[in-house]
């Protein structure tokens, strides 16, 4: 009798156990799943957001400070998700030629960044171009290339290079940029640039680019 009443109160307590364990494991498994993963920002997305002078993390929404658009290839202005931007601005920094153009919104200003692409003496060339679209002012610009000459061409990256560009207003039924070389008038233009030394056909290929790149742009910015 003993014998069974102790069986009893074990198989009870066994079974009370039981019954806490079945519900603490969803509760606990609830919690685990409502953990939300961090996506990390893409080096590109970063890139873009350092040159609008946002500060982020590898883990920041760019999604809060940025609205991304494009001119498709039928020259349509659409709306695009980060993901689709970051192949976007890649394409324009490589050797294949852009039929649809990136634009990065930064909110709450009237700052956008604009990419153009061109082909230097050694390959492809292109440029980030920050433009307040309220008086159409360039307020800052950032070029690159894949493969100028050494000590002459590749200079084109420089920031006492890049300066000339800034300030500028985009003239859409004229040059934006012309090309002086030497002290000589190679390109016409409102804002006139001086080229680098002994790189004259890589000088003559960025004010080109810029020219023709912020053409493609004239729907988009209102004229």
């Amino acid at each position: 009798m003993k014998t069974t009443i102790i069986g009893t109160i074990i198989l009870l307590l066994f079974w009370n156990c039981k019954q806490k364990q079945d519900i603490v494991k969803p509760v606990l498994e609830e919690k685990v799943q409502a953990v939300p993963l961090q996506r990390v920002l893409d080096p590109a997305l970063k890139d873009l957001a350092l040159f609008a002078a946002i500060a982020v993390t590898d883990t920041t929404d760019l999604d809060d400070y940025i609205d991304f658009k494009a001119i498709n290839d039928e020259g349509e202005l659409v709306a695009i998700d980060a993901d689709r931007a970051v192949v976007l601005y890649r394409k324009s920094m490589s050797s294949v030629s852009a039929t649809s153009w990136p634009i990065a919104e930064v909110k709450n200003t009237d700052n956008c960044i604009l990419m153009v692409q061109g082909k230097g003496l050694g390959g492809p060339i292109w440029a980030k171009i920050l433009v307040d679209r309220s008086n159409l002012a360039i307020v800052k610009i950032q070029l690159g290339h894949k493969a100028e000459t050494e000590g002459y061409g590749d200079a084109i990256v420089r920031s006492s290079f890049g300066n000339g560009f800034k300030g500028a207003i985009i003239k859409f039924g004229t040059s934006t940029y012309g090309l002086r070389q030497g002290g000589q008038a190679i390109l016409d233009g409102t804002q006139m640039v001086d080229g680098l030394s002994g790189a004259t056909v890589t000088s003559k290929a960025a004010v080109e680019m810029l020219n023709n790149g912020l053409k493609k742009y004239e729907k988009y910015l209102g004229q």
